[in-house]
């Protein structure tokens, strides 16, 4: 048996996109975040951090520290290190130009057998963000798919119609190892070679 948490993930500024995961202990923190990301079906290439009350763990060394916080790489850690606790709330903040920001709620402490390093979605609501789109205009256009059922998205990257409320678990979780390992790629091949 090893320790789990039970996280509750919502956007900040949209209560309606939220995910419920699953993370062992020994998952890396890196790993947690690009399981964040990939459930919220971004593409993953902005700027992050990961934040509580007194550290902010980042990808790489900040090039500035303002002593509010302890700064710690997030490739140095794994979320046991993170002194979650039922109850204990971090955020992660993507996109600085932007500032998307997702709300981590610890919903429960837990224990789970096997061997998997890696997050499960367990249950969510929405298809998730877009990015480059703030909160406020992300917000408009649930409003609007609401009222009109779906409409087509605004730049070519994504000519679909979009549906907003439409989630699968499955279906993020069939895809969830390969894109972590894509986020990772993107973000730290540079740094092991």
């Amino acid at each position: 048996m090893k320790t789990a948490y039970i996280l509750r993930v919502s956007y900040d500024g949209e209560p309606r996109l939220w995910r419920t995961m699953l993370v062992p202990g020994n998952c890396s923190a890196f790993d947690l975040w690009a399981a964040i990301l990939s459930a919220f079906d971004t593409c993953a290439y902005h700027l992050f951090h990961l934040q509580d009350d007194g550290a902010m763990y980042n990808v790489y060394e900040p090039d500035y520290a303002d002593g509010r916080y302890d700064q710690r790489l997030l490739t140095e850690h794994i979320v046991d290190d993170l002194g979650l606790s039922e109850g204990s709330e971090m955020t992660l903040c993507y996109d600085y130009g932007l500032y998307q920001q997702f709300i981590i709620d610890c919903e429960q402490v837990t224990e789970v057998e096997g061997r998997s390093l890696l997050p499960r979605v367990l249950d969510g609501h929405g298809c998730g963000i877009m990015d480059d789109v703030d909160s406020d205009t992300l917000r408009q256009m649930i409003d609007r798919a609401e009222r009109d059922g779906s409409f087509s998205l605004p730049y070519p990257a994504k000519r679909k119609k979009w549906i907003w409320n439409s989630f699968d678990a499955d279906k993020v979780n069939a895809v969830l190892k390969r894109e972590i390992n894509r986020i990772r790629k993107g973000y730290l091949e540079d740094e092991d070679e």
